[in-house]
């Protein structure tokens, strides 16, 4: 993934003006015009043969951007990354015996104080339900996730041909950690 997003220009609650500026400064083969509404933009520079520009976008005022895009490119992989309300007692087990995984993990558990993935495992269900619970053991398990793949035989070549992330809500940021946007 860091091959494909090593350049990011991150605007919060841009305005028309702004948008209009940071769309306009980029070079690309083609673009149309597109009209929605806007409060984020993660605009993502692709280093392919042509120019590439990817855009996150959440809801909030109506703005112009544009759509830089390749008329031959078609997705090939993508990696969606859930929200708040997918958690569920049990998910995480499997981390336990990749150390990548288990090591994003502790990681929490350092920055939290208790153990995150202890919670996730074994509950109870009315704590991993919990806002403050819930959210980093969402966040941790999905990146957890990637890392178990990583580790399956295949899995190295399914992450590395992943070209678009995406996430609901608190998934917004794992994506964007996925895509190497900050770390974890």
């Amino acid at each position: 993934m860091q091959h494909l997003f090593h350049h990011s220009r991150i605007l919060h609650n841009p305005s028309s003006f702004s948008i209009s500026t940071m769309s306009s400064s980029l070079t690309l083969p083609s673009f149309s015009p597109i009209f929605l509404p806007q409060r984020t933009h993660t605009l993502k520079n692709h280093n392919f043969p042509k120019s590439r520009v990817f855009a996150t976008i959440s809801t909030g005022t109506q703005s112009s951007i544009h759509e830089a895009s390749v008329a031959d490119y078609k997705v090939s992989n993508a990696f969606l990354f859930p929200g708040q309300g997918a958690q569920a007692v049990g998910m995480g087990k499997e981390a336990q015996s990749v150390p990548a995984a288990a090591l994003l993990y502790k990681k929490a558990n350092e920055i939290l104080g208790f153990d995150l993935l202890d919670v996730c495992i074994n509950g109870p269900k009315e704590k991993l339900n919990s806002t403050v619970i819930s959210q980093p053991a969402l966040y941790v398990t999905s990146l957890a996730a990637v890392e178990l793949l990583r580790a399956r035989e295949g899995g190295e070549q399914i992450i590395d041909s992943v070209d678009v992330t995406c996430g609901l809500s608190l998934g917004e940021y794992t994506a964007l950690a996925f895509a190497g946007a900050f770390s974890f």
